[in-house]
């Protein structure tokens, strides 16, 4: 209803449920309005849990790093302050995979939901950054995704 969103907006990790998908379009129905599109960046489980435990932290700052985007230049060590970089509980594999079991049976049902109203669109994860973006935008503009030849 705000005028920023005259031409629509995007909701970034809502709905996280069925039910929140479903009241979703009923609150949207009763304005005439609608989801275009539901947007899916599919990536396995396993290579979730890969890329999320990759993330360590400057134990002095919290500077932040990913062994497999953004490596320190010399391991375990911050390049901003030298100090020891260490992972946190919550970036273990263990607890990130008991995180994404939780979360993950919720994701498919909105998944399910948008796949029957025939508005789910996904996109490839395990692209590069830059084509994974590229794809996000042609889904978002409508324009054409470019094929590889």
């Amino acid at each position: 209803a705000k005028p920023d969103a005259v031409d629509g907006a995007i909701l970034d990790g809502f709905p996280r449920t069925g039910a929140q998908a479903a009241a979703l379009d009923d609150a949207l129905g009763q304005r005439n309005d609608r989801v275009d599109q539901a947007i899916h960046i599919e990536v396995p489980t396993d290579e979730l849990i890969r890329r999320m435990s990759g993330r360590w932290v400057c134990q002095a700052a919290g500077h932040v790093y990913n062994e497999w985007t953004n490596p320190p230049l010399e391991p375990g060590r911050c390049d901003i302050d030298g100090s020891p970089l260490i992972q946190r509980e919550d970036d273990k594999p263990d607890t990130i995979k008991a995180r994404l079991d939780l979360q993950l049976a919720s994701l498919r049902e909105v998944i399910d939901h948008y796949a029957r109203t025939g508005k789910l669109r996904s996109v490839d994860g395990l692209q590069s950054i830059d084509d994974v973006a590229r794809d996000l935008h042609a889904v978002v503009t409508g324009e054409p995704q470019p094929t590889d030849a």
